[in-house]
Parts: C-alpha cells; sequence; structure tokens
C-alpha cells in the first residue's frame, strides 16, 4: 500500500488541478492538505474513490481493496 502523501506527491503538473478538483467534491481543502504533506493517511472509506481517480489519470491505485 502507498502512503496517500506519495501518491499526491508523484502527480503531474499536467494533472494536479484535475485531480485536486475531484479529490474536493469529496473532502475538504484542510483534508486533502493533511493528506498531502502526510500529517495523516486517508480513512478506508475513500480508499475506492482515490483509486478510482487515480487509474482514472493513468496512476498506480495506491491502495489495495
Amino acid at each position: 500500500m502507498t502512503r496517500i502523501s506519495k501518491f499526491l506527491q508523484n502527480i503531474r503538473m499536467s494533472d494536479w488541478a484535475d485531480v485536486r478538483s475531484e479529490l474536493l467534491a469529496r473532502v475538504s481543502r484542510v483534508t486533502l492538505t493533511n493528506w498531502k504533506q502526510g500529517v495523516y493517511e486517508a480513512d478506508s472509506i475513500y480508499w475506492k474513490p482515490i483509486n478510482d481517480i487515480a487509474e482514472k489519470y493513468g496512476y498506480e491505485k495506491p491502495y489495495s481493496l
């Protein structure tokens, strides 16, 4: 399992705005910032949506379900 912070830090700049927008539709800006900085890990209820977003933009799924 990849940490959410590693996944978010490895998103290409060209994809960041779209990925960020999709994540912000599900969580707050503060939560997204905390994930990106590694303050805490995403709760398991967000794993599937995060995996779906990753797959949509051609990234490896960060979570094993």
